[in-house]
């Protein structure tokens, strides 16, 4: 039997910056704090490795240039660095790195450490071609943030369906909600008026965000409810700068650009959610929903797109609210509903949504959940 906090290796060499970027990196911080002994392989010179620097493992962070797929001069370099270190287990999160690892651990002789995939968006196209079937044979387990991307895994990746677990991501509840950051206070930072109900929007800019859906169903309530404003932050994701042009022309064209807020990007998250009194999700897709969680942690009422993930993490009329995706009817009468609930009633679903966080997707039940996934893996290794 291995030790329990076996020596593992996190391999991202994405050259991006998003979601998947800062989930692995925040997992090696998360999980190198719990005393487990991880190592990371990432892109030199990428925003990730960059972030990784600045973390008090530097020391085990290793960088190189890398080809996409099969680098030959780095292979020998990744190869030597498991046996060195004895890793017993490589978890991956961009999935052309499968095959990078992959053929890492094949080298690594007897000696080959597990594979462990995090799969963080819905596959679209099979991949069943030979080449596929060779370096996805050599998973040993795949972690899914859905079930929904869990099911089509199983059906469009040449795997084992029996490695296949859906692991849901989690927040820290304790950071958010209106007990830590006064909305008052938190308005007047961000400029939205004080007597306002606020609805906001957040996440980058881009049209598969629907902000434009969103903007369009405040046109018409704000005939209806005065108070009403709006808040969009995020920074326009690359090519989508016209994006963020159409969305201010739209309020400067309809005489709403007064009761808009247009904040960019906003790292306070926590702090911006205080301000709100509804959270609304425009997404056409979503592969899970993070926001979505920090949201009803910090006590705003969720009404969200039923798209990907999102009816995973909400059960409608219970701890938020849900309306068909992409529908600009359902979604002002949502709304609407929101606006319109008694006060009791938001409240308690409002306490519902706070209960789900911290039992079904706070960070705790993550990081658990996960540990007892790397155990009794390496128990069986």
């Amino acid at each position: 039997m291995q030790s329990m906090k076996a020596p593992l290796l996190y391999l991202n060499h994405s050259r991006g910056w998003g979601g998947l970027e800062m989930f692995s990196l925040n997992l090696f911080k998360w999980l190198s704090n719990r005393d487990w002994p991880i190592y990371f392989s990432c892109e030199k010179a990428s925003r990730l490795h960059q972030a990784l620097q600045q973390t008090p493992y530097a020391d085990r962070v290793f960088a190189r240039k890398t080809i996409k797929y099969f680098d030959p001069i780095s292979l020998p370099i990744i190869t030597t660095l498991l046996k060195k270190k004895t890793i017993h287990l490589i978890h991956t999160f961009k999935s052309s790195d499968i095959f990078f690892s992959a053929a890492a651990a094949s080298l690594a002789g007897a000696s080959k450490p597990l594979l462990v995939h995090h799969l963080q968006m819905l596959p679209k196209h099979p991949r069943k071609d030979p080449l596929h079937r060779l370096a996805y044979g050599h998973l040993n387990k795949l972690l899914a943030i859905t079930s929904q991307i869990a099911e089509r895994a199983k059906t469009l990746w040449p795997i084992n369906p029996a490695i296949v677990s859906t692991l849901y991501y989690g927040i820290n509840p304790t950071l958010y909600g209106k007990q830590l950051h006064d909305p008052a206070q938190q308005k007047a930072r961000f400029g939205i008026p004080s007597s306002s109900r606020t609805l906001g929007i957040v996440g980058q800019v881009c049209e598969i965000k629907g902000q434009l859906l969103v903007l369009r169903a405040f046109k018409e309530l704000s005939k209806e409810f005065p108070d009403l404003f709006l808040v969009i932050a995020g920074a326009p994701a690359p090519g989508s700068e016209s994006y963020q042009k159409e969305l201010e022309a739209y309020a400067a064209a309809h005489a709403i650009q007064d009761r808009v807020k247009f904040c960019g990007f906003v790292p306070e998250i926590p702090e911006l959610m205080a301000c709100l009194d509804f959270f609304v999700l425009g997404s056409k897709a979503e592969p899970f929903g993070l926001v979505v969680l920090e949201a009803m942690a910090s006590g705003a009422l969720v009404v969200a797109s039923a798209a990907g993930g999102v009816p995973e993490i909400i059960t409608h009329a219970e701890d938020g609210l849900l309306y068909e995706a992409q529908n600009l009817n359902d979604l002002i009468n949502t709304l609407k509903n929101a606006l319109t609930l008694s006060a009791p009633k938001r409240q308690k679903i409002i306490e519902n949504a706070y209960q789900t966080v911290c039992s079904r997707f706070s960070l705790s039940v993550f990081l658990e959940r996960l540990e007892t996934i790397y155990r009794e893996m390496l128990q069986h290794r």
